[in-house]
């Protein structure tokens, strides 16, 4: 089986310095981030960038972890590019069973970026509160 977004490309591409806004969020609001991203090979090539949310010591009912941003660059050779990328700290709600509602898990999470759900090259915990 293959990770989800697995994919071959002509080139190879480099993830640097995740940054943040803030390194707490509350329910109401957004959660910014940036990285660089830089095309290391010889052709003119497109990466799909995937963001996903993992909890730090989450409730019972969140999955390991859940793609939650995603944004295609194309980049020349050598070329790099700041990604910035945004998710709503409220699109990290889940089901709760028993309030038969949406509901809040505010705790730590850890951001994780790359080319796929097997590739992950970025990680950085923000809080939410």
């Amino acid at each position: 089986m293959y990770p989800f977004g697995y994919g071959l490309t002509y080139t190879t591409f480099e993830y640097n310095d995740l940054k943040t806004d803030k390194a707490k969020y509350g329910k109401n609001d957004m959660i910014t981030f940036s990285f660089e991203l830089k095309n290391k090979g010889k052709m003119t090539a497109d990466e799909v960038v995937q963001v996903y949310v993992r909890r730090i010591n989450p409730s019972d009912e969140w999955p390991e972890k859940e793609l939650k941003a995603f944004s295609r660059v194309s980049l020349n050779p050598g070329e790099g590019k700041n990604v910035t990328l945004e998710i709503l700290v409220k699109n990290l709600q889940y089901w709760n069973e028993k309030k038969h509602a949406r509901d809040d898990d505010l705790c730590n999470i850890e951001l994780q970026i790359g080319a796929s759900a097997g590739d992950v090259i970025l990680k950085k915990e923000v809080g939410l509160k």
